[in-house]
């Protein structure tokens, strides 16, 4: 069991946010892929194609100190460079204005989870940093886990959570109906063969 853990986990509107890149590797680009909804700064001399495509605004050139004005633009930054002082340093000013930090040295204020991503729902794992390889072995195995049912039920609740606002007005009774569908094997087996059917048999269902 992990001892006094000390993040919590989140789920963020990307679309507002200014993430400023320190670094264009590969590493770099693996943290913008999970960040690919935000609006991506990089500062580079070296930046790598699939970074570029999903860059706003990219300057290349290395990062000099007068760079460090361009983090109070930005609501996170990510230290990832080749220079583990550099990434150090980055990681000190950042803090130092607010503004939150990751490193790839490991460190900083957040840190970016593997994760699962399906059209209607998601799923992240994390040690923290305790055991790197361990998250994406459990996403693996998660994802090989969740068939399409799960997906087809996601949208079905979906679906159904927005009209019952039209019959259910207290918000208990409306969580308890929706779990209330998850519990019940034959919405799952219906689910699965008609979709539709599923939605049907289920509005019946309402009070």
């Amino acid at each position: 069991m992990m001892e006094n853990p000390r993040m919590v986990p989140l789920m963020i509107e990307a679309a507002s946010l200014k993430v400023l890149f320190i670094g264009g590797g590969k590493v770099a680009l693996r943290k913008a892929e999970h960040l690919r909804d935000c609006h991506i700064t990089v500062i580079s001399k070296d930046i790598i194609n699939e970074l570029r495509d999903l860059s706003s605004n990219i300057i290349d050139r290395g990062f000099v100190p007068e760079d460090l004005e361009l983090i109070n633009q930005h609501d996170i930054v990510i230290a990832a460079t080749d220079d583990r002082d550099m990434n150090d340093s980055i990681v000190t000013e950042s803090r130092a204005r607010g503004v939150l930090v990751n490193s790839v040295n490991g460190g900083g204020d957040f840190m970016i989870p593997s994760t699962l991503r399906r059209d209607d729902f998601t799923i992240c794992a994390s040690t923290e940093g305790a055991a790197p390889v361990l998250p994406p072995f459990l996403i693996r195995t998660i994802d090989g886990m969740l068939d399409s049912r799960y997906d087809l039920m996601a949208a079905l609740i979906k679906r159904v959570r927005s009209e019952l606002r039209n019959h259910i007005t207290d918000q208990k009774e409306r969580a308890r109906f929706l779990e209330a569908i998850l519990e019940d094997e034959n919405i799952w087996k219906t689910v699965d063969d008609d979709p539709e059917k599923a939605y049907q048999a289920v509005m019946g269902m309402v009070p």
